[in-house]
């Protein structure tokens, strides 16, 4: 009876033991690979390199045309000419017609083209040859059956 008892008391003991290794190794084994990252970043920084890609940004103006009309006045009536005024895009005319003095201005459409750069943030990869994880869950569990036999052997 006294037997029994104390195999019973070793094999919950031996049960909470093994649930509580098994919660620790999934902790253990369980950090996000972001935490990861971030805690090799921090132990060497020299991992990270600022590195800058170009952004190629296209902004299309198009072509704009006005027109007004004045009332023909003395003032005007000296400027009997067409008068031209051309600047790059930019053209404006002002010509006389009867009693009327017209005005035309147009805005040729254009293509603007920017380069944008844009630092970001890269990490080296370093390669290193590790352990397939499979490998480390085998020997866990060999190290759980190690424990489950000795205590089956008390």
């Amino acid at each position: 009876m006294q037997e029994k008892k104390t195999s019973e008391t070793n094999t919950r003991l031996l049960q909470s033991i093994l649930s509580g290794l098994i919660i620790f190794y999934i902790f253990v084994v369980g950090c996000s690979p972001q935490k990861r990252l971030d805690r090799l970043i921090q132990r060497h920084p020299e991992l990270v390199k600022i590195d800058t890609t170009i952004v190629h940004d296209t902004t299309i103006i198009e072509t704009t045309q006005k027109d007004t009309v004045f009332k023909d006045t003395t003032f005007f009536k000296l400027l009997r000419d067409t008068i031209v005024i051309n600047n790059d895009r930019l053209t404006i005319r002002q010509y006389h017609s009867r009693d009327s003095i017209f005005i035309e201005g147009e805005c040729k459409g254009d293509t603007l083209y920017k380069e944008i750069p844009v630092p970001y943030q890269t990490v080296k990869a370093v390669t290193e040859e590790r352990t397939p994880s499979y490998i480390k869950w085998l020997i866990a569990s060999l190290i759980i059956i190690c424990i489950l036999a000795m205590f089956r052997k008390r």
